[in-house]
C-alpha cells in the first residue's frame, strides 16, 4: 500500500508546474503524438513495401521486422493519433494530459523492446531506440525531475522486461552476461540524463513567471502594445 501510495505521490508531484510551462507542453504533446503516428505509419509503409517488392531479395525479412510489427504499428498509429486529437482540444491545465503522455510514451517504449529483443541479439551493445525516447520525454512534456525520472525508469524498465519475454519464447541469449548489461544499462543512464533538461526546464519557467508578477497581480496573455506600451491581461493571485 505504502509503495502504491509513493508512486501516486510521485505521479502527482509536477502538479505546480507554471501555467506557461503547461500550455506550451500541451502543444508539444500535441504535436509529438502526431510525429509518433507518423513514424509508426512511415514504417509500417516501408515494411508492407519491402515485403511485397522485395521479397526475392529479403527473405528474412521477419528478422528486421518480426510478426507483431503489424500490430504494434497499427496500436501505435491509433492511440498516437487520439493523443494528438486530445491535447488539441483540453484546456492549458488539464494536468490529466500529463499521464496520458506517460502512458504513450511508456507503450511505445515497451513495444519498440519487444520488437527488438524478439530475435536473437546478434549485436550487444547497441543502444535502443528507447534511449531516444527517454532523452526526448522531458523536452516535451513539462515535469518536475522527480517525476521525470521516475517516467524515464518505468521506461527503461520495458528493456529487461522485453528480454525476459523473449527468453520466456525461448529466444537465443548471449553467453556472458557482459552482453546482456551492454543492451541493459544504457535506457537507465538515460533516466538519469533526462532528469537534467527537466531541472533546467523548470527552473526556467518559474523564472520567467516570476518576472511576469507585479504585487498582487500576475501578468498574462498580451492584449495589444503601441507607442506609449503593451496592454496585458491581468489576473489577481488572492
Amino acid at each position: 500500500m505504502s509503495l502504491l501510495t509513493g508512486a501516486r505521490s510521485l505521479l502527482a508531484s509536477g502538479a505546480s508546474l507554471p501555467g506557461d510551462l503547461l500550455e506550451d507542453s500541451r502543444k508539444r504533446i500535441s504535436v509529438a503524438a502526431m510525429s509518433v503516428a507518423a513514424i509508426w505509419l512511415i514504417i509500417l509503409g516501408m515494411i508492407e513495401l519491402a515485403g511485397r517488392w522485395f521479397s526475392a531479395t529479403l527473405p528474412n525479412i521477419s528478422a528486421v521486422w518480426p510478426e507483431p510489427g503489424r500490430y504494434f504499428t497499427i496500436t501505435g498509429i491509433v492511440v498516437a493519433s487520439v493523443v494528438a486529437l486530445v491535447a488539441r482540444r483540453v484546456g492549458p491545465k488539464s494536468h490529466w494530459l500529463r499521464d496520458v503522455a506517460v502512458l504513450l510514451m511508456v507503450g511505445t517504449c515497451l513495444m519498440l523492446a519487444i520488437l527488438e529483443a524478439w530475435v536473437p541479439i546478434t549485436q550487444p551493445g547497441r543502444l535502443s531506440w528507447v534511449c531516444v525516447i527517454i532523452l526526448l520525454y522531458p523536452l516535451i512534456v513539462a515535469d518536475s525531475p522527480r517525476r521525470t525520472l521516475f517516467v524515464s525508469l518505468s521506461a527503461a524498465t520495458t528493456v529487461p522486461v522485453a528480454l525476459f519475454l523473449a527468453r520466456a519464447r525461448g529466444v537465443d541469449m548471449p553467453e556472458h552476461g557482459f552482453s546482456i548489461l551492454t543492451v541493459v544499462v544504457p535506457p537507465y543512464l538515460c533516466a538519469a540524463i533526462a532528469v537534467v533538461p527537466a531541472r533546467l526546464i523548470l527552473q526556467l519557467g518559474k523564472a520567467v513567471q516570476e518576472a511576469r508578477e507585479i504585487g498582487a497581480y500576475r501578468l498574462g496573455k498580451l492584449l495589444g502594445e503601441g507607442g506609449m506600451g503593451q496592454v496585458f491581461r491581468a489576473t489577481h493571485q488572492l
